[in-house]
């Protein structure tokens, strides 16, 4: 989409002008280089003295339910952060917040609030995985100081299968290792 084009306020006045003298819009958008729907909207967007009119709010569709509604879906949706859209439901009408509410109203709901599905949070790893990461690291590292060219073989991705030669060619079979139990 192009950037739109400043328009200076001797160029409304001029478009206002000429609307007042009969021009159409296609005509008014073919004199300055632009189409008819450029004239319309110029027009839309500014007053006759050139100043620019202040966009109206978005109406939208209008709220099922009140702000008490929309505070519960909210703590429910911080207090368990992983309660899907049915589990909020469900809370709601198990409380008797509401007689009845659909789990698209609450994502619409959430989606409003600008709330985000989130991913599962693992575990912290235990003192016993961490001291087993960093012994492997200082053992990587001393074995690198003897062979420099050490990890010049690997390779490092979360791919399953790769192909190391382009399309078409077989395709070599990731090894997975696993470290930490």
């Amino acid at each position: 989409m192009a950037k739109p084009v400043p328009v200076s306020c001797a160029m409304v006045k001029a478009v206002f002008k000429l609307r007042d003298e009969g021009k159409t819009h296609r005509e008014i958008g073919s004199l300055f280089g632009y189409g008819e729907t450029w004239s319309r909207n110029l027009m839309s967007r500014h007053n006759s003295d050139g100043s620019s009119i202040e966009p109206r709010a978005k109406i939208g569709t209008p709220q099922k339910f009140g702000p008490e509604v929309n505070l519960c879906v909210e703590q429910l949706a911080l207090r368990i952060r992983s309660n899907t859209s049915k589990g909020i439901k469900d809370a709601l009408q198990r409380h008797k917040v509401v007689d009845s509410i659909s789990a698209s109203t609450v994502r619409g709901m959430l989606r409003g609030m600008e709330f985000r599905k989130v991913g599962a949070i693992r575990d912290v790893l235990s003192a016993d995985h961490k001291s087993r990461r960093v012994s492997w690291c200082l053992e990587k590292h001393r074995q690198l100081i003897v062979d420099p060219k050490l990890f010049e073989n690997w390779l490092i991705t979360d791919e399953v299968r790769i192909s190391l030669d382009g399309k078409g060619v077989p395709q070599v079979r990731c090894l997975t290792v696993r470290l930490i139990d």
